[in-house]
């Protein structure tokens, strides 16, 4: 069964971010955490279908981003695994994401 495992950086992403659209509707951020977890979900079984980015982070190669349904602004980047998709962070798409990929360790 494929799965998608997020890394600790993009866990704290979801809780920062969900965090954030509480202040200002409670149920918009279930919303949000909910469409993360569908789309983690489809991505784990699909890899494929995000779109390919590149970053100049080697530790990046073969990354692909996808839109949050319903939160388009916010990103999921991850990387096609073996076992579904490593999820790295998810993100507001009008971040600088070049720069903050390339500072990742």
């Amino acid at each position: 069964m494929s799965q998608a495992r997020y890394r600790p950086r993009a866990r704290l992403d979801l809780h920062e971010i969900s965090e954030a659209i509480a202040l200002d509707d409670l149920n918009a951020a279930i919303r949000f955490c909910l469409a993360v977890e569908d789309a983690a979900e489809k991505l784990a079984r699909f890899p494929g279908m995000g779109a390919h980015r590149s970053s100049k982070n080697p530790q990046f190669t073969g990354l692909r981003s996808w839109p949050i349904k319903g939160f388009r602004k916010y990103l999921i980047l991850y990387k096609p695994e073996e076992y579904g998709i490593e999820i790295v962070r998810i993100i507001h798409g009008a971040r600088d994401i070049d720069s903050i990929l390339a500072e990742e360790d």
